[in-house]
């Protein structure tokens, strides 16, 4: 029935006898028939760039890792959800902890694949409105996708969660009420908030950075008392060079975007994007190599001046790629704007090399600096640095309605691009829920400021040909 299917994503015949019977038996959990692996075949060959041999292997390792979550308490594993996104090196350290253990963000997993793959989010989200978090209150939809896929039966109920309010106020209360009182998960709080000081961004008060380590050594200790896996010093170092390894190579296919014409799509760079955040086992084992191999392709495209767009549309920047709607994305492109940079790309100057002694306090504080983790004006500083980096024609700031995480600095976001002359649009949408913000409710708004940074482009290029 999904033989075909598995082929586009990558598997080969070998992979598909040995992999074939577990992928089943997950497929037939989560309630995927043929019907939906006819439309996954079909929206698999719309949106994504599968000509690519690594596009087509990053699609089939997120099935893989579908298949190691669906079937993870049943294959005896400890489960452990994190919240996403997760504090990279906690979860790069936890994935490889221990064989018998399956540590990861779960929506991730379910947002790419029964969202971007199959088209078959909603009744997750419908179901989680039943039983906890309503529609129309801006609950985050990919909070809704962990409730309503544990509920639904799809995913295992954990037995440890960890979860960060770093970013996302409503996940510890979330995982609290529902998880913890509803279902009787423990939960670990790795916690901090982003009130630092506008000023001093990018760097964190080392008050904050003492509270975020304490935070991460005791969510650590937790783990051992649910696991019996003791996370050592050495154990942290280890996932964040793996997780390194894995980022250094989305830095380079990133960097290749800044070619003209873009020679990737944003879904299809997305879908790595999102396998890298994720820093799952099957990140961190398949993916330098899956990375590389689209490295290499990418180039390849880059010396013959290939592209998914023509040359010299315009380039902007996007919050982040959609998580579960493809159309999304393939909708901004078909308007004729090439996504070439999001916040997932991040500036040097967050990633200065921590001075701390202690390895707590140095994945503390480098994730601190990042400007989602600091403060809303070191969130909406990161977009201009980005921004004026990438040379973008315009910005589409992204108010993301059920995120108050991303909605808070979002008119500020703009002002501040404003004030750099970076012709922007504030675009009110969900990144994970297009019940209400589908493409075709957009696409009015994004093809008129396609128009207008056309219509920049050709005057400024009729300026500089006039001296």
């Amino acid at each position: 029935m999904y033989r075909e299917l598995l082929k586009t994503c990558g598997f080969e015949a070998a992979e598909i006898e040995k992999e074939g019977a577990r992928i089943g038996k997950a497929f037939e959990i989560a309630g995927i028939d043929e019907e939906d692996v006819k439309r996954g075949e079909s929206r698999v060959g719309r949106y994504f760039d599968v000509e690519l041999e690594g596009v087509r292997k990053i699609l089939g390792a997120w099935i893989k890792e579908f298949t190691d979550l669906v079937l993870a308490k049943e294959e005896g594993k400890f489960v452990v959800y994190l919240s996403f996104p997760p504090v990279p090196h906690v979860a790069a350290t936890l994935a490889v902890a221990s064989e018998s253990v399956h540590a990861g963000p779960p929506e991730l997993t379910i947002d790419t694949v029964l969202g971007q793959i199959f088209g078959k989010i909603n009744p997750v989200l419908e179901t989680a409105e039943g039983c906890g978090l309503p529609p129309g209150l801006a609950n985050c939809s990919l909070l809704q996708c962990r409730v309503g896929a544990i509920e639904r039966g799809i995913i295992p109920k954990p037995d440890l969660t960890i979860v960060s309010g770093f970013l996302c106020d409503q996940a510890p209360k979330q995982d609290e009420v529902l998880l913890h009182e509803k279902m009787g998960v423990s939960v670990a709080y790795m916690d901090s908030c982003v009130d630092d000081d506008w000023k001093k961004w990018p760097v964190p008060a080392p008050r904050r950075v003492a509270y975020f380590a304490r935070e991460i050594r005791d969510a650590m200790e937790k783990f051992h008392e649910f696991t019996g896996v003791q996370v050592t010093e050495a154990m942290v170092e280890a996932g964040a060079n793996a997780y390194g390894a894995l980022s250094r190579v989305f830095t380079e296919i990133n960097d290749l975007l800044k070619a003209d014409p873009i020679p990737l799509g944003a879904n299809s760079f997305g879908v790595f994007a999102y396998f890298m955040r994720s820093a799952t086992k099957r990140a961190l084992l398949e993916g330098p190599a899956v990375g590389d191999a689209l490295l290499r392709e990418v180039k390849e495209r880059v010396r013959e001046g290939k592209g998914v767009l023509e040359k010299g549309v315009p380039r902007v920047m996007f919050y982040l790629y959609h998580f579960t709607d493809p159309g999304i994305m393939d909708m901004i492109e078909r308007s004729g704007l090439a996504v070439v940079v999001t916040t997932l790309s991040g500036v040097t100057s967050t990633a200065i090399k921590s001075d701390y002694p202690d390895i707590y306090e140095r994945v503390a504080d480098v994730n601190l600096r990042r400007g989602t983790r600091h403060s809303d004006l070191g969130f909406s500083t990161e977009w201009a640095i980005l921004s004026r980096d990438w040379n973008v024609d315009g910005v589409i700031v992204g108010y993301h309605f059920s995120c108050r995480g991303a909605a808070a600095p979002a008119f500020m976001t703009k002002k501040m691009l404003d004030q750099a002359g970076i012709p922007s649009m504030l675009l009110e949408f969900d990144l994970y829920d297009t019940r209400t913000y589908s493409p075709e409710t957009m696409r009015t708004r994004v093809e008129t400021f396609a128009e207008v940074l056309r219509e920049r482009r050709k005057s400024k290029a009729q300026a500089e040909r006039h001296g």
